[in-house]
């Protein structure tokens, strides 16, 4: 029987390394990129990075479990003041043209990094 690896202190959304506020494509197309890049059948000494994609995946691809994780985040984590706690900023280029970014306080995580 495989041990399990102990979780670290990075969230789900650190380990996709995706904002909180991603769509499920893009949760998905990011999985499969990982699980394949970390897989321990293509790369030797992966398996402690690949159960934590496996776990982080499972929790971020089923609805359910998602709301329930970010309510748990939201609880335990101050929302980053910067950005409100989506991850994102808008940047106004023109009056009528928006363009959205990666938060640069938070790293797009959405919550401030109280995690030493």
């Amino acid at each position: 029987m495989a041990r399990k690896p102990k979780s670290s202190s990075r969230t789900f959304y650190q380990v996709f390394d995706l904002a909180p506020g991603e769509d499920e494509e893009t949760l998905k197309a990011r999985y499969r990129e990982l699980t394949r890049k970390y897989h321990p059948d293509r790369k030797n000494g992966a398996h402690a990075r690949f159960c934590e994609i496996t776990e982080a995946g499972a929790t971020l691809l089923d609805t359910d479990r998602r709301k329930a994780y970010d309510a748990k985040l939201r609880f335990t984590r101050k929302p980053c003041p910067k950005c409100d706690g989506d991850g994102r900023r808008f940047i106004q280029i023109t009056f009528t043209q928006r363009v959205s970014r990666r938060c640069e306080a938070c790293n797009g995580v959405g919550y401030e990094a109280d995690l030493a």
